[in-house]
């Protein structure tokens, strides 16, 4: 899977990690939504999890005594 999406509306190449929501749905996968800077388009997208997030992730995991953190 690929942190690129594009914007269905106008085209414009995302990149996920400037998500404004994700949502984990298993250990590797989350669901990032990312706001189109050219068109305002909020983009949603299951994408693996990039290696950069995971410990901001499982941190919070943590504080929250959730999946990932245990």
């Amino acid at each position: 899977m690929s942190q690129i999406v594009h914007c269905p509306a106008c085209g414009k190449a995302l990149n996920i990690v400037d998500y404004v929501s994700m949502m984990v749905v298993s250990q590797k996968t989350a669901m990032f939504t990312v706001r189109c800077p050219e068109c305002g388009q909020l983009v949603p997208s299951i994408q693996r999890i990039p290696a950069s997030l995971r410990p901001r992730i499982e941190q919070a995991a943590q504080e929250l005594h959730a999946g990932m953190g245990r």
